[in-house]
C-alpha cells in the first residue's frame, strides 16, 4: 500500500535542456524524478517499462519547439503510456513554432498577430524567428541531429533570441515573406508599457499583469507585476471576481480550454484598449526573476497531480499536434 501511495505521489519528468531554473522544477519540487532524456534517440524498452512500473504521471520537458521528427517520438510514447494507464503532461503537442501558433488561434477562434502582406508600407512590423528564443538550442545542435530532424529551414543564421526588430513594412524585401524560419507580425504596444504572463497547469491559472519597457517583453521583477489566481470553470463562468478586462479574462479562458498543453505558460500582448493577442507559447517555461512562492508552486502542481485539477479534452484538430 505504501508502496502504492509512493508511485502515486511521483512525477517522471522526460527532461532534455530544461532543469535547473525552469519553472516545471520548481513546481515539483520532492515530486519531481528527473531522467534526463536524448530526444535524438529512441526510448529505450527497459526505461519505458520502469517509468510504467514505478510512476502514474509522467511529464514531456524537452525543450525544443518542433517535436515530430524527433527520433524519441514523443507522440507515439505518449500513446503508450496512456495505454499503460499514467497520466502525461504536454505528450501531444508537435510543434510551438510562432508560424503554427498564430493557425491554432485561428482554429480556436482568436486572434492573432500574423502580418499581412498588403498595407500601409509606413506600418511597423514585428520580424523574429519562427522558432522560440530565436532557435537559441537548434543553432547549436551537432549537424546530424539538425538534418535527421528537418531543421535546417527552421533556423535562422540572421537573428537571434535578442535581436528580434521592428520594421517599417515597406522595407521589408520580399523574401523574407517566405522564409520559414521568420515570422513577421504585427507590432502592439501601450502607453503603460504593460502586457500579461499566463502560467497554467491542468485547469489552475495565474495571471500576471507584468510591465516591461523594452519592445521585447520579458517578465522580470518590476514591483508593479500582479499575481491573479483563478481556476477555468470561474473563467469560463464569469463568477471570478478579477479587477481586470473582461475581454482578456474570456481569451485567457479560451485558449487554456482549447489548447492541447497541460503545463505551460502563455505572453499575451495588448494596444491598452479591447484587443489582445497571445504571442508566444512555451511548454518549457523558465522561473527566471519569478518570485518564488510555495502557494502558487503548490496552486500548478495540482493541476497536475490531482485528477480533478487536471484538464479534459479533446485537441487532435489543433494545428499544434500535427
Amino acid at each position: 500500500m505504501a508502496e502504492d501511495s509512493l508511485r502515486q505521489s511521483l512525477v517522471a519528468v522526460l527532461e532534455w535542456q530544461a532543469w535547473d531554473g525552469f519553472l516545471l522544477t520548481n513546481v515539483l519540487g520532492g515530486h519531481a524524478v528527473r531522467i534526463e532524456t536524448d530526444p535524438f534517440r529512441e526510448f529505450p524498452s527497459a526505461e519505458f517499462d520502469r517509468v510504467c512500473d514505478s510512476f502514474s504521471i509522467v511529464c514531456f520537458q524537452i525543450n525544443l519547439s518542433v517535436r515530430s521528427q524527433l527520433p524519441l517520438r514523443i507522440r507515439d510514447l505518449t500513446n503508450r503510456f496512456v495505454e499503460r494507464g499514467l497520466y502525461v503532461v504536454n505528450g501531444l503537442v508537435q510543434d510551438i513554432r510562432k508560424s503554427t501558433l498564430h493557425a491554432h488561434l485561428e482554429a480556436i477562434g482568436l486572434p492573432s498577430l500574423k502580418a499581412a502582406r498588403s498595407g500601409s508600407p509606413d506600418e511597423i512590423l514585428f520580424v523574429k524567428t519562427n522558432l522560440n528564443y530565436g532557435g537559441e538550442l537548434e543553432r547549436w545542435l551537432p549537424p546530424e541531429s539538425i538534418a535527421a530532424t528537418g531543421l535546417e529551414q527552421f533556423i535562422s543564421s540572421d537573428i537571434g533570441a535578442y535581436h528580434y526588430k521592428t520594421v517599417e513594412r515597406g522595407m521589408l524585401q520580399e523574401s523574407i515573406w517566405t522564409d520559414p524560419a521568420i515570422v513577421i507580425e504585427k507590432y502592439v504596444t501601450n502607453d503603460k508599457d504593460s502586457f500579461y504572463r499566463v502560467y497554467f497547469s491542468g485547469e489552475q491559472v495565474i495571471i500576471v499583469e507584468a510591465f516591461a519597457p523594452g519592445i521585447i517583453k520579458k517578465l522580470s521583477g518590476d514591483p508593479e507585476n500582479t499575481n491573479f489566481v483563478v481556476d477555468l470553470e470561474s473563467l469560463k463562468a464569469g463568477t471570478d471576481d478579477l479587477p481586470m478586462n473582461a475581454t482578456l479574462k474570456r481569451d485567457v479562458a479560451t485558449f487554456v480550454e482549447k489548447t492541447p498543453v497541460e503545463f505551460g505558460c502563455i505572453d499575451i500582448v495588448h494596444d491598452g484598449h479591447d484587443n489582445h493577442y497571445v504571442v508566444d507559447l512555451n511548454l518549457t517555461p523558465y522561473a527566471g526573476n519569478r518570485v518564488y512562492d510555495d502557494f502558487l508552486d503548490n496552486f500548478l502542481l495540482l493541476g497536475i497531480t490531482d485528477p480533478s485539477r487536471r484538464k479534459v479534452g479533446s485537441f487532435l484538430d489543433s494545428p499544434l499536434v500535427r
